[in-house]
């Protein structure tokens, strides 16, 4: 009997000293709420990685993208395909694409890639040869 009495003046002793520790607690920790010590070890277990977080950075690091280096030349069109070419920047426009010269030659380029080969050569076929060099200088 004196045990239990004894656990009982304890078990009170306990629980006055950790409502004085809430009491004097800043105001921050008196809002929050008590976790048991096993359930606090079990979500702890549960929010960590599988894998440490230094491999994890490691392994999300993205490897940069080299840009295919441009390169600039110089040719020469009929100036009727080339006012096509103004046509058909126009009609981009007018259907809410803004494109560049580059970009429609680029277009017309993987548009001249993806066709079957007789189709291409009847592409070829279709449009005027023109001399190679520039033009000489009149004047």
């Amino acid at each position: 009997m004196a045990s239990s009495k004894v656990k009982e003046i304890t078990e009170e002793v306990i629980v006055e000293q950790e409502k004085l520790a809430v009491r004097n607690a800043p105001a921050s920790r008196r809002r929050t709420k008590q976790v048991l010590p096993e359930l606090a070890q079990v979500v702890l277990v549960a929010e960590l990685p599988a894998e440490p977080v230094s491999q994890v950075h490691k392994k999300t690091k993205l490897t940069k993208v080299k840009k295919p280096k441009l390169v600039r030349d110089s040719f020469t069109i009929p100036e009727a395909e080339y006012i096509q070419l103004a046509a058909l920047k126009q009609r981009c426009l007018d259907a809410g694409l803004a494109v560049k010269k580059s970009e429609l030659l680029r277009a017309g380029l993987q548009a001249l890639v993806s066709m079957p080969d007789e189709y291409l050569v009847k592409q070829f076929d279709s449009i005027e040869k023109l001399k190679t060099g520039r033009p000489s200088k009149a004047g």
